[in-house]
């Protein structure tokens, strides 16, 4: 009798703890409907997921786009502050020569006049690159192109004042105006790199907002088109291009 007991309470009855609170069966459901619920939201939870991601993909890349003007910015303001010193220097030099030919022939003093004139358009394509410079931005294009050009002729007028000087061996053995001259020089080539990052930046982001899904989520936001700084080197003005 003893051991009948034993095994009568060693026996579960499974079917009539199923429905029990708390019990095996409970748990079950309640995780079933918890699946299932989440089955249902995740088709109207995944797209906001997409969207959230896809917006703020695009956020990315257009900051890059402004990081990467920004260099392009920093580099001119080194070209801008170098610029007013080796006009400085120049203009010590022409004022020293004019008077001491002075003295001697009036004539001799007025071939110092293709030096003056090549520091003086340096100094009027600096202030138009600068005045340019503050109004322009990546997505103004109009005022882009100006400053392309505006940077083209600033380039080339350099050019011819360090092309006169040559004529100048004075001017050319100075220690200041040959620092100054390969400062110069090096800025212009970070300047060009610079550019070239700024057009990579630019045409990842354009083609980002173009492309699907890309396009649609740009349509959402204030994600405008961005020009690319190319000047052209071999004309009188600097054109932007398009991809």
């Amino acid at each position: 009798m003893l051991g009948a007991g034993l095994a009568e309470a060693a026996v579960q009855d499974v079917a009539s703890g199923l429905n029990d609170v708390g019990g095996f069966g409970a748990m079950t459901k309640g995780l079933s409907g918890a699946l299932g619920i989440a089955l249902i939201g995740l088709p109207l939870i995944l797209p906001v997921v997409i969207l959230v991601w896809l917006y703020n993909g695009l956020v990315d890349r257009e900051e890059r786009v402004h990081s990467a003007w920004a260099q392009v910015e920093s580099n001119v303001q080194r070209r801008s502050d170098l610029i007013p010193q080796l006009v400085q220097t120049v203009s010590r030099y022409l004022e020293h020569e004019r008077e001491t030919l002075r003295e001697v022939t009036q004539a001799r003093a007025g071939s110092l006049d293709p030096l003056g004139q090549a520091l003086r358009s340096v100094v009027e394509a600096e202030q138009r690159a600068i005045q340019l410079g503050e109004e322009a931005a990546p997505q103004r294009e109009a005022k882009l192109q100006e400053l392309a050009g505006a940077e083209v002729e600033l380039d080339r007028a350099l050019g011819r004042l360090f092309a006169v000087a040559e004529s100048y061996p004075q001017l050319r053995s100075a220690d200041q105006f040959l620092d100054l001259q390969g400062q110069l020089e090096g800025t212009e080539n970070r300047i060009n790199m610079a550019r070239v990052a700024f057009n990579r930046m630019a045409e990842d982001y354009n083609a980002a907002i173009r492309r699907l899904p890309g396009s649609l989520v740009a349509s959402l936001g204030d994600f405008r088109r961005k020009a690319y700084f190319q000047a052209s080197d071999d004309a009188g003005s600097a054109a932007l291009h398009f991809e």
